[in-house]
């Protein structure tokens, strides 16, 4: 039986040399497995493709542009979102982009709302006039009619406004009469250029109209005035606008 003695000094040799790597190989082996870590990352799959739409067929436009005429007609221009002719025309450009029924179905859905807007000017309800050009905006933003439309209205509404009614006896007095009655209109207010829309059942009454206004302004001013802008509109009942604006 050999028995082993123990040896402290033998111990302490053994510690002193004990071989250790250096830092700079610490470094690199930790390098080492944070770059073997990274690379077993998996790498990220593509995104798939968004499913283009399939087009419709002729039938299928035809029944989407029938649709749509029916909805104008019902004056379903814009509202509701299911089932106007705005929502049937862009549902056919949705798959069918450029197609030229219904891009002509929306040029047209703008012009309607322009006409309206328009009417409503004329009878000088801003609100509605406002409200169908925004309509109008919702469809084809960038439509030539949209901005000239949007300027008269802004022209109007920022217009300093004055209005005579002429009852049928006094279209049909005298003109001292009837020069009487626009003295209101015919006071042209300084530093503003005015323009004058009259209103009369027939061509003749209308013109007779202007006649006296013409004169009755002159009177006022002191001085031969510049030919009236006047527009002549026929409807049963007279009237004349003066609309004035800064000059600028």
């Amino acid at each position: 039986m050999i028995l082993h003695t123990f040896n402290p000094h033998r111990t302490d040799k053994l510690r002193r040399y004990t071989p250790r790597l250096p830092a700079t190989k610490l470094l690199m082996l930790a390098a080492s497995v944070l770059f073997t870590a990274c690379a077993a990352q998996p790498e990220p799959q593509p995104q798939p493709a968004e499913a283009q739409p399939v087009p419709m067929s002729e039938r299928e436009i035809n029944t989407y542009l029938d649709a749509a005429l029916v909805a104008i007609q019902a004056d379903q221009l814009t509202f509701p979102d299911q089932g106007s002719a705005l929502s049937l025309y862009n549902k056919i450009l949705a798959r069918n982009p450029g197609q030229k029924e219904a891009l002509r179905g929306l040029e047209h859905i703008v012009e309607l709302h322009i006409e309206r807007a328009l009417a409503a000017l004329e009878r000088r309800q801003l609100a509605t006039a406002r409200s169908m050009v925004a309509r109008a905006r919702l469809v084809l933003p960038d439509h030539p009619s949209i901005e000239p439309t949007s300027e008269q209205i802004r022209l109007i509404s920022e217009a300093n406004r004055l209005v005579v009614n002429l009852p049928t006896t006094t279209v049909q007095a005298q003109e001292q009469i009837l020069a009487d009655a626009l003295n209101p209109v015919a006071d042209l207010p300084p530093q503003q250029s005015c323009r004058f829309n009259i209103w009369a059942s027939s061509d003749r009454e209308a013109r007779k109209i202007y006649r006296a206004l013409s004169d009755r302004a002159t009177t006022l001013a002191g001085f031969p005035m510049e030919r009236l802008r006047a527009q002549i509109s026929i409807r049963s009942t007279a009237a004349v606008e003066r609309l004035c604006f800064e000059n600028r």
